[in-house]
């Protein structure tokens, strides 16, 4: 019995803990990356503050040596010190204390290490041999300008020092004395202060012996103490840097001792904090972390719980809509939100020959693309902009459907956007094969086109014969036969165009139109369509306004769908205008893109017909009550080129007050030609 009732929840049970292991794992790894991470910085920036401190001692010790062998390369010193007159020499230092306060006192040696003069006076120092010292041992190894390590001078009152010493050079680059200057410790611990104003970071500098300055816990001037039995301070006299957790038996807690050596002088910077204090932040920072976790694993596992609880419900509901989609004829798939696709009917794997289980999950751009037959466009953004606008969307007759393995099928669709809370969710798209539809459409642009071209000659043979009738070539007509002639000679070449134009269409529809790039002069181009139509202009007394003052250099395209597209949108501005009335036409350019505008004052479309006018066959009702001819081809022939030109176009129009075509081309300056 008790079995019967547990068995069920032993898969929920399971998950339960499989998630809550997972959890654990990634709580871990988070949290081992954060005290890994977070240890490095702070210990990094108790490196650079050694660095920093380093640096500072470093930089004063050379700056002091520069200052002595600078005084000690002195003539006058010189000149005094050969003679044996120790007294005069020192006397050329007696303001020295005064431009550097750091000096305590200043000494002059013989190579030998004996005393002879020191400021201030100091009684019995004069006359002492100190070659026993370690700063005499230190200059006299090389020669060259030595840090002495911290000793307890000799003479009243003693004070704790660090000696500097430089050799004093005769002409002949014979050493002939030693000068040495003393600086205080209270000095060394002031540098020490420098390097942080925080009262829990004790820096301090050790000598080549161990003995420390700049301790705040030892006084300067107290007995001179040494720490060369630490760890830190024995790794930094080796010329070690890093960092050692030590226990302080002053402070009875562990301490974080971070230490840099100063290569050139031997000496050593130690740092110590203690390690509560350092790692304060991080340790609170990673408790909140654990906390975080925990709160994550609670609000996890209350989802998970109801997640399965509602499971079973979902479940049905998703076996409903299996069948539904399956029933259905058309292929559809629904996308989520992110464009993935969630769903993929029997039928939309028919026709694609792609199972469910290759798609479902997959980013749909990645397993299908949608592209215009005729301009090669990409139109799969169409989709998406269904699930971004919230708006039901089609693809155009001649959109084809490229598959993963390259195959080409031709598609109607549809994308429907899917609410939810009147929040957009994700699509559903319809389409089906139109292979058929395809084929049939071909055959007809096929048979159009060949019944068009062979139309052409014979309309071409009856205009050049009407026009030598109407020259008058074969003898004076009646008025009644001249009018005649007129009519059949305009029906004739409204023929013409209409055949033209099925040409032309026929071409689109074949995806025989190509393009062919060059430079062309736009603005010229213009004025010699304008130059064609001057006949028409003045007889409707159309004014015609084009900017002179444009410097629009040459665009990259083809001249021949160029010329196309600008000689029927003028033509339609100049027949659907009023008498007196008015066409302006304009140039921009703005970065890589020529704007034009065509504008003009006619009977405008009406606002139901502006969807409808780029489409084959169609035209504005308005036309066609003022009985204004036309085939309904121009301008769905306009935007087809200008789509292989890689344009566009739009309109604005209002009824009776006129239309404005707006044109965009890729632009290219060729200012070479």
């Amino acid at each position: 019995m008790l079995k019967k009732i547990i068995s069920p929840y032993i898969p929920y049970l399971f998950i339960l803990l499989f998630t809550l292991s997972v959890i654990i794992g990634f709580a871990k790894i988070s949290y081992d990356h954060a005290y890994k991470d977070m240890t490095g910085l702070i210990l990094r920036e108790r490196r650079s503050t050694s660095f920093l401190a380093a640096k500072i001692l470093e930089d004063r010790f050379d700056r002091i040596i520069d200052i002595v062998v600078s005084e000690a390369d002195c003539d006058e010193v010189e000149e005094s010190i050969s003679k044996g007159n120790w007294k005069e020499a020192i006397k050329l230092y007696e303001n020295l204390p005064k431009k550097f306060p750091f000096i305590e006192r200043v000494f002059l040696n013989t190579p030998e290490g004996t005393a002879t003069a020191v400021f201030p006076y100091i009684p019995g120092i004069v006359g002492n041999n100190y070659s026993y010292r370690d700063w005499y041992k230190g200059v006299s190894r090389t020669w060259q300008p030595y840090v002495s390590d911290i000793f307890k001078s000799t003479g009243v009152p003693e004070i704790n020092t660090v000696s500097i010493n430089v050799p004093i050079w005769s002409k002949e680059k014979k050493v002939i004395g030693i000068m040495g200057i003393q600086i205080k410790l209270d000095t060394l611990l002031a540098w020490s202060k420098i390097v942080s104003k925080d009262p829990s970071l004790l820096v301090f500098f050790v000598d080549k012996t161990g003995n420390v300055t700049g301790h705040p816990s030892y006084p300067p001037q107290g007995d001179i103490r040494n720490l060369s039995h630490l760890l830190a301070v024995q790794n930094v006299l080796k010329g070690e840097t890093g960092e050692k957790i030590l226990f302080d038996p002053q402070l009875k807690k562990d301490v974080l001792s971070t230490y840099y050596p100063v290569d050139p002088y031997g000496w050593g910077v130690v740092i110590l904090e203690r390690v509560d204090l350092v790692f304060e932040n991080r340790d609170h920072y990673l408790n909140n972390l654990v906390l975080l976790w925990a709160l994550i694993a609670f609000g996890v596992v209350l989802i998970i719980i109801i997640i399965l609880k509602t499971k079973s419900v979902y479940s049905r509901l998703k076996e409903k809509e299996k069948i539904l989609l399956e029933s259905i004829g058309d292929g559809v798939f629904v996308l989520d939100k992110n464009f993935k696709i969630i769903l993929w009917n029997k039928a939309a794997a028919d026709i694609t020959g792609l199972k469910s289980d290759e798609v479902i999950g997959k980013k749909y751009s990645g397993v299908l693309k949608f592209i215009n037959a005729k301009s090669g466009n990409d139109t799969t953004h169409v989709i998406e902009d269904a699930v971004k606008k919230g708006e039901i969307k089609h693809l155009d007759l001649n959109t084809i459907m490229i598959l993963p393995d390259g195959r080409k099928i031709p598609v109607g669709d549809s994308a429907a956007p899917i609410f939810s809370k009147n929040k957009v969710e994700g699509a559903i798209v319809v389409f089906h094969d139109m292979t058929q539809e395809h084929e049939l459409n071909a055959a007809k642009d096929e048979f159009i086109g060949i019944a068009a071209h062979q139309l052409r000659t014979p309309l071409g043979v009856i205009r050049w014969n009407i026009e030598t009738l109407l020259d008058n070539k074969f003898g004076q007509k009646t008025k009644e036969t001249r009018k005649s002639l007129e009519d059949v000679y305009k029906n004739n070449l409204n023929l013409i165009s209409l055949v033209n134009d099925l040409l032309d269409v026929s071409r689109i529809n074949r995806g025989k139109v190509g393009s062919k790039p060059e430079p062309i002069d736009i603005l010229a181009l213009v004025k010699e369509i304008i130059e064609e139509r001057k006949k028409d202009i003045q007889t409707r007394k159309i004014i015609v306004e084009v900017p002179t003052d444009t410097k629009i250099p040459k665009i990259h395209t083809d001249p021949n769908l160029i010329s196309q597209v600008l000689r029927n949108l003028f033509s339609n501005a100049l027949k659907y205008n009023k008498i007196n009335g008015k066409i302006s036409i304009d140039f921009k350019k703005r970065d890589k893109t020529l704007f034009i505008t065509i504008k003009d004052s006619g009977i405008g479309i009406p606002k139901k017909d502006q969807d409808k006018v780029f489409e084959k066959f169609s035209r504005a009702g308005n036309a066609v009550k003022l009985g204004i001819g036309g085939t309904g081809l121009g301008l769905f022939v306009v935007k087809s080129y200008l789509e292989i030109l890689r344009g566009s176009i739009r309109l604005e129009s209002e009824e009776d007050k006129g239309t404005s075509f707006y044109l965009e081309l890729p632009y290219e300056e060729h200012s070479h030609y």
